[in-house]
């Protein structure tokens, strides 16, 4: 069954009309582009009432601007993935940050445009899931896949460890036979709290392939004292259930001495990863172990609507020296208590003292 595919140009994208035995288009364009997709059905001699969807690939402004205008001209029903049906029902226009230095510039001149776009909000009809949709129903002998990150899939399955690819390992330099990759860990299900760390070690992180419940970080590589399950015990035992964790970074790093290099990974893992995790668990708490993973979390939110997720900076949970009493879990679930409390000097105290709970 043969499918006719005709271009209509909407701005700098392109609506693609699908004709087989149904006909559907493919996105939506520029906002007030409208008319541009009227004439370009009638150069292809296409009835606008025969287009029975209009399938919008993603929820960037210069895919969606024209949906409502084109939804009043054919009738078809509009279909978009759950995660961003919002932002054309509730015309958000987010914009990624950008990681390379083009990106940035890129990025930043579009900002610039921003509050003169407007995307008229209109009621998405067919919200779609990852599994994506058989377009036969409409007529148009194809399936509808989405290319999701594994990201998306490990959040979404609760208790299984999923491997998965990173397209940027090459660009990151990582050595996978000293660099073995991380996944997040997801607490129970409707957790509202998030622990974010900076960056798991080669040598003794919770990983490698380890994404799961967090409950069971001990269940995976059985390391009953490992810092990382201060984290789960600490947190479990403050605020009654388990909480979801990740890295910053992904990857193990086995050498952390070149600091150019580890800028970019974290900033490569903060905007490809860290942003969806935040997006998709939607933590209204977010604690951060270590100065450089709440740095890191605090660029994420800028980037995204405002939420009410509340950031909270603890120390790191390394044992890696003794300034805080770091071999000591008691110790440092005291500290943890008073950075919570709101003690300011809490560290400070801390590092001065000596550690009560081992014998002298």
């Amino acid at each position: 069954m043969a499918v006719g595919i005709f271009p209509i140009s909407l701005g700098f994208d392109q609506c693609y009309v699908l004709k087989s035995e149904g006909v559907i288009a493919v996105d939506a364009g520029f906002p007030g582009k409208g008319e541009h997709f009227a004439q370009g059905l009638k150069r292809a001699s296409i009835n606008p009432h025969d287009v029975q969807l209009i399938d919008l690939t993603h929820g960037h402004w210069d895919h969606i601007g024209s949906a409502k205008d084109i939804k009043n001209i054919t009738g078809g029903k509009l279909a978009m993935h759950h995660r961003e049906a919002s932002w054309l029902e509730q015309s958000i226009k987010p914009l990624p940050p950008g990681i390379t230095l083009w990106g940035k510039v890129f990025i930043g001149i579009h900002k610039l445009f921003m509050p003169l776009i407007t995307i008229t909000p209109v009621e998405v009809d067919v919200l779609l899931g990852d599994e994506g949709l058989s377009l036969a129903d409409y007529g148009i002998p194809l399936n509808r896949l989405f290319s999701i990150g594994f990201r998306y899939r490990n959040l979404d399955r609760y208790g299984e460890g999923i491997e998965f690819f990173c397209p940027d390992l090459k660009r990151c330099r990582v050595d996978p036979t000293r660099e073995p990759i991380y996944t997040p860990y997801t607490g129970e299900k409707g957790s509202t709290l998030m622990a974010v760390a900076e960056a798991p070690s080669a040598s003794n992180g919770v990983g490698p392939f380890c994404g799961g419940l967090f409950a069971d970080v001990e269940r995976h590589l059985d390391m009953k004292a490992s810092p990382v399950n201060l984290v789960l015990h600490f947190v479990r035992h403050k605020y009654g259930f388990i909480p979801h964790f990740t890295d910053v970074v992904k990857c193990g790093l086995a050498k952390q001495s070149d600091r150019r290099l580890l800028k970019k990974r974290f900033g490569n893992c903060r905007e490809r990863f860290l942003v969806n995790e935040i997006k998709i668990l939607k933590p209204e708490i977010i604690l951060c172990f270590g100065r450089t993973a709440e740095r890191n979390v605090n660029k994420v939110l800028k980037n995204l609507p405002p939420g009410k997720q509340e950031v909270k900076y603890l120390l790191h949970y390394s044992r890696n020296n003794n300034r805080y009493h770091k071999n000591c879990d008691k110790c440092i679930f005291e500290i943890w208590n008073g950075q919570l409390g709101g003690a300011r000097a809490v560290l400070k105290n801390a590092a001065k003292r000596a550690c009560p709970h081992k014998a002298r």
